[in-house]
């Protein structure tokens, strides 16, 4: 991108901040870009008066401040799964237990215990995407058989049985 909006400059240098701020071994949570971002003035007052546009309306507020917050943490999250020469995402993330928020970690200074944990999360995920994807082919097939009119909801009574066949199979 040659030349970002505004508010991608801000999240941008917001990110580089946060990457400063942390060693290579180190990590970082979206949350912590996002009030990085927040903290630059234009920004924050931005989104302080834009959350009162439309407070004295019969429909209340107008929401614009979300919007440009939905745009924040979207581009927080491209700038997240930028990838390096060789295909390789330049950041990855894992869960902690007990915590709801991913953390983030530079590829290059994972320990074998991050990359283990970005790993079998990884394979966990796909687990459930193939499991998920096999449910939505038996009801497809199901579903299929019931005409061009049919429904999800009047497949399901043939289909549900199936799919709990095939995950209690697959578990």
């Amino acid at each position: 991108m040659s030349n970002p909006a505004p508010i991608d400059r801000i999240v941008e240098a917001a990110f580089d901040k946060v990457l400063r701020r942390t060693t290579v071994k180190n990590y970082w949570t979206p949350t912590e870009v996002l009030r990085e971002a927040l903290a630059h003035a234009g920004l924050g007052t931005m989104i302080r008066e834009m959350a009162s546009f439309g407070s004295t309306t019969p429909e209340g507020p107008w929401g614009l401040d979300k919007i440009v917050l939905s745009h924040v943490r979207e581009r927080i999250g491209v700038l997240q799964r930028v990838r390096d020469a060789n295909g390789f995402r330049e950041y990855e993330s894992f869960a902690v237990p007990g915590q709801h928020e991913r953390r983030y970690m530079r590829l290059s200074g994972m320990t074998s215990a991050n990359l283990r944990a970005a790993m079998e999360q990884a394979r966990t995920q796909e687990r459930d995407y193939h499991t998920k994807g096999e449910g939505y082919n038996i009801l497809l097939g199901v579903l299929e058989t019931l005409g061009a009119d049919a429904t999800v909801a009047d497949a399901m009574p043939t289909a549900l049985p199936l799919i709990v066949a095939y995950r209690a199979k697959s578990a």
